[in-house]
């Protein structure tokens, strides 16, 4: 179960709840079972046990008799102390303070991020002039030719004095001479390693804020992520990028402000001038794209299971400003000017005395957008994978994105399908998900995975009670789902050809045609002939070896 945990963690990050396991476990017939599950979860985070507890009692009504068997059982594992893996504990890094010691003193382990393990640390320099003064140490392991560079970006860091930034004190290769064995191996210093210290920020990881948030509003969410944004763009000012930005790496406080930490792999150029929008002009401006990005799709995995309502939307478009490096001010002016634009193209359109669309390519269904037609915004939290199958709806496996990135993207969709498979219910963005998993597995060399994948879309379609959006809030929605279900028998058609006889490839090569146009579709004509070709080549399929989607 623990194991279950780290990887939804990793590859989605979210902390599972209880609905994760509803299909599989009823904590009324297997109250052990559910018990098991709550252990598992809350040992993976004690220290916000209680947090998470009294969230899931108010959601999950039938378990709370297994989540206070749970807690109960995770203070009693929490209060032992004879676990091998805690050696670590009283390790003392940094500089030699009088007796010799190292100057922090490592007391609690607080998280664990994608480069090293934090810690709570007293330090004891600061602490023998007066109160005991806490701060959090970050162990990275690494090699020794690494040392130097690492160090020189997290020093980098501490020029940063925001208060969204969790403020870097110190930093310094470990010394291996002052740890014992044991206290080594726990630590994961095999060859070398660094230790960064920051002030210690009281919070929680934004992945569980989210997790015992559930009626959390969308403008909180965006509220939220616009203070984050005010303190990257003041890292950003200094000449710092973060280089790892994640639920994991921005806490938030008691008062709901954010913080963000772990600046164990930022990147830092001095910054050359600012604009009047508070924008850096630095050495690193992919980093800094790359921070923008990873933001504003923090705000959309922030709001992704949430209702379906116009505040939802509004927060998916800011999620969409925010990873361009723009504020809402920046959009409402934007917006502003493209209404007088939008205005005047209407002004010409009426003049003609007809309805045009106007776009990229050339002729209508170049100029549509066929992820607006088919999933409106629910794949606005997933920007890689909306690109992927807008490459493959319009230019079948020959786009830049799906020959560099395709094979690594349709597997990662295909295990995050396996998952959905178990959730009791859908949304929008689920389903959305599974559709386009059958999209991406039509256009990699086994064509014949993205079937199931489509049958599975149409099912869960029609069974799902919330098969679409609010009509109120979407008019569309109900457009979109008619074209989710015909573009997934379409898919399916599609991958059985390589298996079919020739009137039914004909018959297929209509149905596409009639996608085309419906969907704003022509890169499965380019698909349908990939896949008759294999056919015609006497293709078999088998259990090839998938690429890691990590």
């Amino acid at each position: 179960m623990s194991r279950d945990i780290d990887q939804v963690l990793s590859h989605h990050g979210e902390f599972p709840s209880p609905a994760r396991y509803a299909a599989l476990v009823d904590p009324m017939r297997s109250p052990r079972a559910a018990e098991a599950v709550a252990v598992a979860a809350f040992e993976s985070a004690p220290r916000f046990m209680h947090e998470l507890a009294d969230a899931w009692r108010k959601r999950f009504a039938s378990w709370q008799p297994a989540i206070d068997r749970a807690v109960g059982v995770a203070m009693f594992l929490d209060d032992d102390d004879g676990d091998a893996c805690d050696e670590w504990r009283g390790a003392r890094l940094g500089a030699s303070v009088q007796d010799g010691r190292g100057r922090y003193e490592l007391v609690a382990a607080i998280g664990r991020g994608s480069s090293g393990t934090v810690y709570r640390a007293v330090d004891r320099a600061l602490s023998d002039c007066g109160a005991v003064a806490e701060v959090a140490v970050k162990v990275i392991p690494c090699a020794h030719a690494e040392i130097e560079s690492r160090l020189r970006e997290a020093g980098a860091a501490r020029s940063i004095a925001d208060a969204g930034v969790a403020r870097v004190l110190d930093a310094g290769a470990v010394e291996l001479q002052q740890l014992e064995a044991a206290q080594r191996a726990a630590l994961g210093l095999n060859d070398a390693g660094i230790a960064i210290v920051t002030e210690l920020i009281d919070g929680m990881p934004l992945y569980l804020w989210k997790a015992t948030h559930p009626d959390r509003s969308p403008d909180d969410c965006v509220s939220l992520a616009l203070r984050v944004q005010a303190a990257l763009r003041a890292c950003h000012a200094g000449g710092v990028a973060h280089g790892d930005l994640s639920p994991a790496n921005i806490l938030v406080d008691a008062s709901g402000a954010p913080r963000v930490v772990d600046f164990g792999h930022a990147s830092w150029s001095a910054a050359t001038s600012v604009d009047d929008d508070g924008d850096a002009a630095t050495g690193l401006p992919s980093q800094i794209v790359r921070d923008q990005r990873r933001l504003g799709a923090v705000l959309a995995w922030l709001v992704r299971d949430l209702e379906p309502t116009r505040a939802r939307r509004r927060a998916l478009d800011a999620a969409e400003t925010i990873a361009k490096g723009l504020t809402p001010a920046h959009r409402a002016r934007g917006s502003r000017r493209g209404l007088v634009v939008a205005a005047a193209a209407l002004t010409v359109v009426c003049a003609w005395g007809a309805w045009t669309f106007v776009g990229r390519g050339s002729g209508a269904s170049a100029a549509i957008d066929p992820i607006d037609l088919v999933f409106g915004v629910a794949l606005d939290d997933a920007p890689e994978l909306e690109a992927a199958v807008r490459e493959v709806l319009a230019d079948g496996s020959n786009g830049p994105i799906f020959k560099t990135r395709g094979l690594v993207l349709a597997a990662s969709a295909q295990d995050e399908v396996a998952v959905l498979a178990r959730k009791p219910a859908l949304d929008d963005h689920d389903r959305a998900h599974i559709l386009a998993a059958a999209i991406l597995a039509l256009a990699t060399p086994d064509p014949w995975r993205a079937a199931p994948l489509a049958v599975m879309s149409v099912e869960r379609i029609s069974n799902d009670a919330s098969g679409a959006s609010d009509p109120a809030s979407d008019p569309a929605s109900g457009d979109r789902v008619a074209r989710q279900v015909a573009l997934a028998q379409v898919i399916a058609d599609i991958s059985r050809t390589q298996f079919g006889k020739a009137p039914a490839i004909e018959a297929s090569r209509l149905a596409v045609q009639r996608s085309v146009t419906d969907c704003s579709a022509p890169g499965l004509i380019a698909l349908l002939e990939q896949t008759a070709n294999s056919r015609a080549r006497g293709f078999i399929p088998r259990a090839s070896a998938r690429p890691r989607s990590g």
